[in-house]
């Protein structure tokens, strides 16, 4: 299935501030059963500085800083997507043969 996922935030502050740090989560992960075809970005107004990094489970972290002036903020992010259903299990046990094989016996032999 082909997914276009668009976030589009806008603030307003109530008066001008004189700088912003943000952190955005906004771009999808690619899995075994999804695939990130692009990925946009477009933020108002332009930030002095940006940073990126992966964070330890994968997902992608952007940071920014504007440094001057502004009365508000947007954040349009759009990405395309590609899903995959997951794929049906080889072979199906009753729960009555898992909980069979699954149960503790004093010396029996357990299949890792």
């Amino acid at each position: 299935m082909l997914l276009r996922i668009t976030h589009d935030t806008h603030y307003r502050y109530a008066r001008p501030i004189d700088g912003a740090q943000h952190i955005l989560h906004l771009r999808p992960v690619r899995t075994p059963l999804q695939q990130l075809l692009t990925h946009a970005l477009v933020l108002t107004p332009e930030p002095d500085s940006r940073a990126q990094r992966v964070d330890i489970f994968g997902n992608h972290q952007k940071w920014l800083a504007i440094q001057h002036a502004h009365s508000e903020l947007r954040v349009l992010a759009t990405s395309d997507v590609r899903t995959s259903p997951p794929q049906a299990a080889p072979s199906t046990i009753s729960w009555e043969d898992a909980r069979h094989a699954l149960s503790y016996r004093a010396g029996a032999h357990y299949d890792a």
